[in-house]
């Protein structure tokens, strides 16, 4: 891969190159205090199952029956909760807040990396890699333990190694870019679509070494499979039964005819996509019609760069597809997170794209107006964001409320245009994580609890907690998938799962008088009592 020769200090450091690494470092600064937390930003279920698996795989953390159920039931991938518990995630969640925001950090300072081996000029790289940082979706997945920024770490190194691969013609990085597509799939099962670009990419390019690279990539992805499949347990939403039932059961749209589905799958998941990509953008209604224009760049433009053969252009078609056809509609408000992943590509080939279109109408000039204008909007955009997310980090709340005050509903993460402060989802993060474990003293360790969110429950009550059987089964298989289970309590919560039931506090209706109820978690909110969910027993 050649030999780097002597490094000119004096010329390293120089001015300009001094004020890129003093912004990265405010930017970090920044990006530290942002997710420096002791609470959880979301009571959603992937951070608990990461969390939960690294308990289970962490050296240094005592044997947990919960946490070996989760890892066990889990369809996620292990590097992320492996990455979490060897960094102390697993046993301290300021710990795990500090690794995930830091993650989300360092992609984009991959994506300049990626950039430059692209051949982008610094300044340029710079300018589109702090862009990225500060766009509302970046800063504010930051706050969740997730495994974007791994994923996206790894993702975008593949494409370091092919864009010097096809820089220096050394075939050798094609070798380090099958195993960052490897580990890439093994953070999240969505490199599959980043598997499926590099065969098309390794074959249309009839690179003769196509079959081991793509070994290299794809067979730690498929052991994991195998693995999962045969000792993993049976509870829990796998992706492949879930994927099935989406297309022959569908509980949305009560539909049994996959063409059927796939035809509104497709509709509703475009509309998702672009709302998803436009709100990473732009959180208020306002940014959308700009957006728009920008989010019809990123298409010629991802079209563009798969007409090149480029390997970002075949990983953004197959990703997008993916989306297209997945049952996401399972996950509330889960479209800005899926998109997240290829924002970085899709800002390098729209700036490609209009380089190529505009390099000959201003070759006189020393500057691009068309890159000036392009990169002023993604910036205006990101703005009125940034500005909303710095007046409530430094906005006082109550005092028993402070410990909450980075959950993604306070910084107007699930709404648009709403300024008017709400502590109401503060207090409901407060509930949860302080009256679980308090309702736990009621469940003997041997015993199990249903909850539509049982893995949220599962990690403040450290009891198993299951699925309910689906509001769709008839009484008898009702009966009969409740007593499988073995499960004698019920923790009917404020909340729905649409893939179960889409009625706050399922299945509590259907329960009627069978169940007892022992205790519930609830707090104030003007005159009004909010249950946030209701523990009983069967009887």
């Amino acid at each position: 891969m050649g030999h780097p020769g002597p490094v000119n200090v004096r010329a390293f450091f120089s001015p300009p190159r001094l004020f890129m690494i003093l912004a990265y470092v405010l930017v970090s600064i920044a990006y530290l205090a942002h997710g420096w937390g002791h609470e959880l930003a979301s009571l959603e279920g992937d951070e608990f199952i990461y969390l939960l698996s690294a308990e289970h795989f962490s050296p240094w953390t005592p044997h947990s029956p919960v946490a070996a159920y989760v890892a066990g039931n889990s369809p996620s991938p292990p590097l992320f909760p492996l990455l979490l518990s060897l960094t102390g995630g697993a046993q301290n969640i300021l710990a795990a807040n500090i690794m995930a925001a830091m993650l989300m950090l360092s992609s984009s300072a991959m994506f300049f990396f990626w950039l430059r081996a692209e051949e982008v000029s610094e300044w340029r790289a710079f300018l589109l890699a702090t862009l990225f940082a500060v766009l509302p979706g970046t800063y504010m997945h930051a706050l969740f333990v997730m495994s974007e920024g791994l994923y996206l770490i790894l993702s975008m190194a593949g494409l370091l190694a092919v864009a010097k691969s096809e820089n220096t013609r050394d075939d050798r990085w094609l070798s380090v870019a099958a195993i960052c597509v490897a580990a890439a799939t093994l953070t999240r099962s969505a490199g599959w679509a980043l598997i499926a670009a590099f065969a098309v990419y390794l074959l249309w390019r009839r690179n003769k070494r196509t079959w081991q690279l793509l070994a290299v990539a794809a067979l730690p992805a498929i052991a994991w499979t195998v693995y999962k499949k045969l000792t993993g347990g049976s509870e829990g939403l796998a992706y492949s039964g879930l994927f099935l039932e989406w297309y022959t059961k569908n509980p949305i749209w009560k539909s049994t005819n996959p063409i059927s589905v796939l035809f509104y799958q497709v509709g509703t998941e475009a509309g998702r996509f672009w709302k998803g990509l436009s709100a990473d953008f732009t959180t208020i209604s306002a940014g959308t019609s700009i957006f728009g224009v920008v989010g019809i760049l990123f298409l010629f433009a991802a079209a563009y760069r798969s007409y090149l053969r480029k390997l970002d252009g075949f990983y953004v078609i197959f990703y997008t597809a993916m989306i297209l056809i997945w049952p996401f509609s399972y996950a509330a408000n889960a479209e800005k997170r899926f998109v997240l992943v290829i924002i970085p590509i899709l800002m390098f080939q729209a700036w490609y794209l209009i380089g190529r279109l505009s390099r000959s109408l201003f070759r006189r000039l020393r500057f691009n107006p068309a890159e000036v204008i392009y990169f002023s909007a993604i910036a205006l955009l990101a703005l009125p964001a940034m500005a909303l997310v710095t007046a409530r980090y430094f906005e006082l709340v109550p005092q028993d409320l402070e410990p909450y005050r980075r959950v993604g509903w306070w910084y107007n993460w699930y709404w648009k245009d709403s300024m008017v402060p709400e502590y109401r989802y503060m207090k409901s993060a407060r509930v949860l994580s302080e009256g679980l474990p308090k309702i736990a003293g009621y469940i003997p360790e041997d015993d199990c609890i249903y909850s539509v969110k049982p893995y949220t429950v599962s990690f403040y009550t450290r009891r198993v907690s299951k699925y309910p059987p689906k509001e769709a089964l008839n009484d008898a298989d009702f009966s009969k998938a409740l007593h499988d289970s073995g499960c004698r309590y019920f923790f009917f919560m404020n909340d729905i799962s649409q893939s179960f039931s889409n009625k706050l506090y399922y299945p509590e209706q259907r329960m009627g008088d069978v169940v007892e109820p022992i205790a519930d978690l609830d707090y104030a909110e003007g005159k009004e009592k909010v249950v946030m969910g209701i523990l009983g027993k069967l009887k």
